[in-house]
């Protein structure tokens, strides 16, 4: 739900555009353990996940939705695929999924968003932060007597208190459900041990990026990311910053977003075009940067959101 505005500034940016590329359509693709998902799957979760949600589980619901009836033939023609974070990485290992079993992708490009490009030699680091987060997460407030109380508490903490006006209108509005073992209060349809179960993930999640490094050729892909390092451990963002080095060359465009952190399109809507504006530069104003995202007969892109 949170990509709301996001989507609301990139329907704004393609019309305001020049470029002949415009959006068409815009599909978001949740979690399976988060927001409305969480509900409809709330059992199976707590038997079966309620300690570790892993990215290849994400990966497994992107890919169905890839390979479904969902999308439109053009749809499938003009698919433009955007990963904030981890759902960088488990767009990309849906993409592995499909090209193991055969399948065609609908994928002309994608977008990763904050999406660190980091492989296992991060593990190490990894571990010392989950268990941070375990601990930081077990203290987190979890119910509150109105929205009004749920809000002025998510105003002084992180990431929440930096987000847009718009984002946070869209979290008052959808992040909430009542607490039934709590009459009277208010609980996140996201449990806060879900956020950790897939958070605490078992490895698995840093093979996304030695596999993105065979099919730079094949797949544009675009890098988008925020000028604060505000999230990861020093460690993992030289990892990062060191990876998109040795593949600089074979990226469609590496666009950096000023005065932002992992966040970004949660913090900074007016710069939220998450790297679709970029792609049209590039095809028509730089030649460093390779925008091959898109035949240049094609009118309007459908864009996945994850």
């Amino acid at each position: 739900d949170t990509w709301i505005p996001v989507i609301k500034e990139l329907f704004r940016l393609s019309s305001e555009s020049p470029s002949p590329v415009k959006v068409g359509s815009v599909w978001a693709v949740e979690r399976p353990n988060h927001g409305e998902a969480a509900l409809l799957n709330a059992k199976l979760l707590k038997q079966h996940y309620s300690v570790q949600f892993s990215n290849l589980q994400y990966a497994t619901a992107i890919h169905a939705f890839l390979t479904s009836n969902f999308l439109s033939v053009f749809e499938r023609n003009n698919l433009v695929g955007v990963g904030h974070s981890g759902g960088g990485g488990a767009l990309i290992q849906a993409v592995e999924c499909g090209l193991r079993n055969r399948h065609k992708i609908p994928l002309q490009s994608i977008v990763l968003v904050e999406a660190p490009l980091i492989g296992p030699e991060v593990w190490p680091f990894f571990q010392v932060l989950y268990d941070g987060v375990k601990k930081s997460n077990a203290r987190r407030t979890q119910r509150w007597p109105s929205k009004e109380a749920a809000m002025k508490w998510f105003a002084t903490h992180s990431p929440w208190k930096s987000f847009s006006p718009d984002v946070l209108r869209i979290v008052e509005d959808t992040y909430f459900i009542p607490d039934n073992e709590h009459p009277g209060f208010i609980t996140k349809k996201t449990t806060v041990e879900q956020e950790t179960a897939c958070f605490v993930d078992n490895g698995t999640q840093l093979l996304a990026a030695p596999f993105l490094r065979t099919i730079l050729e094949i797949l544009p892909t675009h890098i988008s990311e925020g000028s604060d390092s505000d999230f990861w451990p020093h460690n993992v963002y030289a990892a990062i910053t060191e990876n998109t080095r040795q593949v600089r060359s074979q990226l469609a465009s590496v666009t950096t977003i000023n005065d932002v952190g992992h966040y970004v399109s949660h913090f900074s809507l007016s710069s939220a075009g998450l790297g679709l504006n970029t792609c049209s530069a590039s095809r028509n104003q730089t030649t460093h940067s390779r925008c091959r995202n898109l035949p240049n007969y094609c009118a309007k892109v459908a864009v996945g959101l994850l």
